[in-house]
């Protein structure tokens, strides 16, 4: 299961990569949601027919590689949402910026003892948040906070870029 994981995220990534690390307009945005949902689909598709050989590979995926899939589809919602309340007006944008990026690290920060548990090794935190629910669930309560956390981390990195490009 890992493996055909691994190889669609190389897939999406080269899909993505296209962008050059520019910044994005709304309907590129667009197109990188549409992209990541389909695949997040099919890694959904996978997860019911492929399924784990074993408690620890589900807990691994659902930990480690599952929010990579999961944090692009929340970032590309967030990046779009972000842009649709951006001032157009320079010193209004650096402002809307500044805060944002605040608000955004401030969460990361919040987050930071969760994310650092969630990689400690304790088998009761991985069971609890990384292990499903039921064999039907294609998500795990802990794969969506860390999805949620590595987002904010990517849209701080964006915002970041766009006051340099702003500043200069």
């Amino acid at each position: 299961m890992i493996t055909s994981a691994e190889q669609l995220y190389e897939k999406l990534k080269v899909r993505l990569t296209i962008t050059g690390g520019r910044l994005l307009g709304l309907h590129e945005i667009e197109d990188h949601f549409d992209t990541c949902n389909k695949t997040v689909l099919l890694l959904n598709k996978l997860i019911r027919e492929k399924g784990f050989t074993s408690i620890n590979e589900e807990i691994s995926f659902f930990r480690d590689h599952k929010p990579r899939f999961t944090s692009l589809q929340r970032y590309y919602v967030l990046l779009y949402n972000h842009s649709l309340f951006k001032p157009d007006e320079t010193s209004e944008a650096i402002q809307y910026l500044e805060r944002m990026l605040q608000r955004l690290d401030r969460f990361v920060a919040d987050q930071h003892s969760f994310y650092t548990s969630c990689h400690s090794g304790d088998a009761d935190i991985d069971l609890k948040y990384f292990a499903r629910p039921d064999k039907k669930s294609t998500q795990t309560i802990g794969e969506v906070i860390i999805s949620d956390i590595m987002a904010h981390q990517m849209l701080a990195e964006y915002i970041r870029r766009e006051l340099e490009i702003i500043r200069s």
